[in-house]
């Protein structure tokens, strides 16, 4: 009997379209940061708002707009009135030898804490984790913010399920919240 496979969420290389504001103010801006208003972070998953979330990334992130697996929280950053930039954090990936390893999981321990970690999707908590395409980046940015390098992805996607989907390999960083991160995702 052939073993099931999980079908992707949708065909490969399919993106969802997106379009910024007509009325998007994107002119450069200059000044001392206490001459300008309090930044704003909003919460702009399902709300009217994601559509701007949604075309920021689209237009201005070098990996675009692609429609998340799992749950998402995505959010605008700005001024009144003016985007400033985007973050959006989503489920952990499932299963990731590096980071379990460095913190101690078995998979018991793994099922039971994973709602703990959330992954940095385009930038609780106890710990964050990002992927930085190895051939593109080096983490710099990460490194100069302490986050710890625990390893490497092997370069398969979450739905490989027959390893013939090879994907760039990703440095692992993770970025521990709580000084007893650990022991809190240790716990059964």
């Amino acid at each position: 009997m052939p073993a099931l496979l999980k079908k992707p969420s949708r065909r490969p290389g399919y993106r969802n379209r997106t379009v910024l504001p007509q009325a998007l103010d994107v002119t450069p801006f200059e000044g001392r940061v206490d001459h300008f208003p309090a930044v704003q972070l909003e919460l702009v998953s399902r709300t009217a708002q994601e559509k701007l979330y949604n075309g920021l990334i689209g237009a201005y992130h070098y990996l675009g707009y692609r429609q998340g697996t799992g749950e998402q929280l995505n959010y605008v950053i700005s001024l009144p009135n003016r985007p400033l930039a985007a973050i959006s954090f989503s489920a952990a990936a499932w299963r990731l030898a590096c980071r379990d390893h460095f913190i101690g999981w078995d998979d018991q321990a793994r099922r039971k804490n994973l709602p703990l970690v959330v992954n940095n999707h385009r930038f609780l908590l106890v710990l964050v984790e990002t992927f930085v395409e190895k051939k593109r980046f080096h983490g710099t940015c990460y490194r100069a913010a302490n986050w710890i390098g625990v390893g490497e992805t092997v370069g398969r996607g979450r739905n490989d399920r027959t390893s013939t989907n090879w994907l760039p390999i990703k440095q692992v960083y993770l970025y521990p919240l709580e000084s007893n991160f650990r022991q809190r995702c240790q716990t059964i």
